[in-house]
């Protein structure tokens, strides 16, 4: 299956595999993020680098706001609310790291299978995140 998404010579990703958008949909939903929330987490995943690291200057916030129809102020605040739920930390003025339990780089053989699942009972609602090594 892999030979379909990645280049086994370069490890160059050809396209992107389709539980990757369904993996996201459901972390947003789980997470209840925000349409500007989601958006600027997929923005932070796509600039990582291989220390979990995005590094987003005020070039690069201005252009994924005004794609976006918002304002760079709109976008840090969406950052700030992705910290306040764990997925991010804020390691210096720009630069964002996502947290690994939730997204990291890896090679394709890395890729855990994760179960989100949610309870609801008369005490409440919990929420479960289960990370399995295939």
């Amino acid at each position: 299956m892999s030979k379909l998404y990645m280049n086994p010579e370069t490890g160059e990703l050809l396209r992107e595999p389709p539980f990757v958008k369904l993996y996201f949909k459901a972390l947003s939903d789980h997470e209840n993020l925000a349409g500007m929330e989601s958006a600027a987490f997929i923005f932070l995943l796509s600039r990582m680098d291989s220390n979990n690291v995005s590094a987003v200057g005020k070039n690069q916030k201005l252009e994924f706001a005004t794609k976006h129809k918002t304002t760079p102020q709109c976008v840090t605040n969406a950052f700030q609310k992705l910290k306040n739920k764990g997925l991010i930390s804020i390691v210096s003025k720009g630069e964002y790291q996502i947290n690994a339990r939730i997204a990291s780089r890896t090679s394709w053989e890395g890729v855990m299978k994760i179960i989100i699942r949610q309870e609801f009972s008369a005490s409440g609602a919990a929420k479960f995140v289960e990370f399995i090594n295939e």
